[in-house]
């Protein structure tokens, strides 16, 4: 589905019956969703096994009959874990005004902490998204 191409269903007639397949179609994906989840689970413990294979034979790749892996080992950022790593980030960010270093995201939590103590938070505004809840009866 892509705004170029809406995915097209032929509604139910009535909307009690909209909301009873909307129920099932939910329900439905849910099952799907945690059946993919057991998939995820079993392949993150057979490349749990493969890494450490790879980490004894010190490889850095393999193939199969179908299908073949190299071992990545990309550099990533990580906060120094000694409590004080974040500090010393944030002061950093604040002096030389590098504000890049962090992604731009609201935390909803926080901000509706703020507001229900009854505390404005500056630049931000509130907005009401609309949304359905389904449940069975």
């Amino acid at each position: 589905m892509t705004a170029d191409k809406p995915l097209k269903i032929k509604p139910p007639k009535t909307l009690g019956a909209c909301i009873d397949t909307l129920y099932a179609w939910e329900r439905e994906r849910a099952e799907v969703a945690q059946r993919a989840e057991a998939l995820k689970v079993r392949e993150a413990l057979l490349e749990t096994h493969i890494l450490n294979t790879f980490s004894k034979a010190d490889l850095e790749g393999a193939a199969g009959k179908i299908a073949k892996i190299n071992v990545l080992r990309p550099v990533v950022p990580q906060v120094e874990g000694d409590g004080k790593g974040w500090s010393k980030l944030y002061a950093y960010i604040v002096r030389t005004k590098a504000f890049d270093l962090l992604q731009k995201r609201l935390s909803t939590s926080a901000v509706r902490e703020r507001w229900e103590a009854g505390k404005t938070v500056p630049g931000v505004t509130k907005f009401t998204a609309v949304t359905l809840s389904v449940t069975k009866r």
